[in-house]
């Protein structure tokens, strides 16, 4: 009996995780959860895809912890509870797996560094899975540290409660992370592109699920939290959905806007005034793509982790990028957004990239 001790933070990983358990032959799992008050969305997703049992279904030994960590001076002392709560009971225990959601974040790291495991799992997490790439694994950079905060006051402090945190939640073990024990288990990563294991997620599982479907005349374009990030101003994201609109529009098609989870209220309301109708599920786009009896001709977003997941799950689908001009993305994320942008020119058949000029 395979056993798996798993930490997550979004709605991707747990069905990433979901898909690992069913590749993996895991029927022992403990999952720690990060719930984070500052995005009640994405927990309550977490919340329906465990409590409606969306995801895990089949685990015969399966139980979860929500956990609350902000990484801040104010999370020691709830964070080392956990810690003992969550962790310390099992000590002793080995695991097959460790599976981390994120290789960057730090109580993922800190919280797998207080297990003892054969092989560390790392999922995708969207885009992020090409930094993970990049940054860490072909850059040797097992030690990763996200850079500090402009305000060099706050980075300080920051980086102070953390090394406190980690402290903390290393009595009794702490267990390096190494290369000879990572596997990927990746829908984003080729096995040529990295000097570590790589299995492949197809989303076979959800897959099996698909409904049958009639195709409607529509798009359906992906929301990405763009400004709401300072990637871009929310004029040029604006100014995008509506060159998205005018593109569909020409070819006969309705075009549907499907919300991020981290959308805007006052950015939907925006929306809704180009003239865009908004759709608001509480599941994952993969999930609800199987479930949904209907799919559109074309499917679009920009720079978005779905070109990467929905393009397993779904056949026949025309796919369309997106794309910022560069000066209009702020300077900090320019680098990554044409990383991004690349690796779906490269890996992907995607119907057409529009830069907006």
């Amino acid at each position: 009996m395979k056993s798996a001790i798993c930490f997550v933070e979004s709605p991707l990983q747990l069905l990433c995780l979901d898909e690992f358990v069913k590749f993996g032959n895991v029927e022992r799992l403990k999952v720690i959860v990060r719930s984070n008050p500052s995005r009640p969305n994405n927990e309550r997703q977490l919340r329906k895809l465990l409590g409606d049992k969306l995801v895990l279904s089949n685990v015969p030994e399966l139980s979860c912890v929500f956990i609350y960590n902000r990484e801040t001076v104010f999370s020691i002392i709830p964070d080392y509870h956990t810690y003992r709560c969550a962790l310390a009971k099992e000590s002793a225990t080995i695991w097959d797996y460790a599976v981390i959601g994120d290789l960057r974040i730090p109580w993922m790291r800190r919280y797998s560094q207080s297990s003892q495991y054969n092989s560390l799992i790392c999922l995708d997490d969207g885009m992020a899975s090409f930094l993970i790439r990049d940054e860490i694994i072909n850059s040797d950079n097992l030690n990763y540290r996200k850079q500090p905060d402009k305000k060099s006051i706050r980075a300080t402090v920051r980086g102070m409660c953390i090394a406190i945190v980690e402290g903390a939640c290393s009595l009794g073990y702490r267990k390096r992370i190494e290369i000879k024990d990572l596997i990927l288990y990746s829908s984003f990563i080729d096995p040529s592109e990295v000097d570590v294991q790589v299995e492949k997620n197809d989303f076979s599982s959800i897959r099996k699920s698909n409904k049958k479907k009639s195709k409607v005349q529509e798009a359906w374009y992906y929301g990405s939290p763009l400004s709401e990030r300072a990637i871009v101003s929310v004029y040029h994201e604006l100014e995008l959905l509506l060159a998205a609109k005018s593109f569909y529009k020409d070819r006969g098609l309705d075009t549907l806007y499907f919300a991020h989870r981290d959308d805007s209220e006052d950015k939907l309301k925006a929306i809704r005034e180009l003239g865009l109708n908004i759709v608001k599920s509480e599941i994952p786009a993969e999930l609800f793509i199987a479930q949904s009896e209907k799919i559109p001709i074309a499917i679009a977003a920009s720079g978005s982790s779905v070109f990467f997941t929905l393009n397993k799950i779904l056949d026949d689908i025309k796919y369309t990028n997106f794309c910022f001009d560069p000066e209009k993305i702020d300077l900090s994320h320019r680098e990554h957004r044409a990383r991004i942008d690349k690796s779906i020119k490269d890996k992907l058949d995607v119907a057409k990239v529009l830069p907006v000029q």
